[in-house]
């Protein structure tokens, strides 16, 4: 990856005896660059992580140690969080949709083909567009208070009709 900064965090723990090797990593996509946390774990499935407001990926520091064992962990910065960079809002449009778009193209630009999401609050719209946009990618989505208003799903062309103790069905207008 071009201009790729690498820093790493070398974690060691005795009690299973494994090494956790957490990079921290930049690319630029979408002339933004953007900051990410990778614990590298390619014979296992990717978990993207995708983090609320007003945080960044910082949020997961001690998730990644736990789960790098067994998964591929990837946790981005969204532009304007953390040690992304932060474009004046006369160059950058902050809105769910275009911090989706980076975060596809980053997830493009890192080569990722498919993977779980992990969303939590304000990280939630940005990767249910991403599901989506592209739902053969996505092999689980897990959510922590992550936000979906039916507002919000109705936008993205989702509707859910709740009658009475009958589970919600989703329906998709054409």
């Amino acid at each position: 990856m071009c201009g790729t900064e690498v820093v790493k965090e070398f974690i060691i723990q005795t009690s299973t005896f494994y090494i956790v090797i957490i990079q921290y990593k930049t690319v630029k996509v979408n002339g933004v660059n953007i900051f990410y946390r990778e614990a590298e774990n390619l014979k296992k499935p990717t978990i993207l992580l995708l983090h609320g407001f007003p945080s960044s990926s910082h949020m997961f520091r001690n998730l990644i140690r736990e789960l790098a064992d067994e998964y591929n962990i990837i946790a981005p910065d969204y532009p304007g969080f953390g040690n992304s960079d932060q474009p004046p809002i006369n160059e950058f449009e902050y809105t769910f949709d275009n911090l989706a778009n980076v975060i596809n193209n980053f997830v493009e630009e890192i080569k990722l083909d498919k993977y779980s999401i992990y969303v939590h609050n304000y990280g939630a719209p940005v990767g249910f567009r991403l599901a989506i946009k592209h739902p053969e990618r996505i092999q689980a989505i897990i959510t922590q208070n992550g936000n979906a208003y039916e507002e919000g799903l109705y936008l993205l062309g989702i509707q859910y009709v709740h009658i009475g103790n009958i589970p919600p069905k989703k329906i998709r207008k054409s």
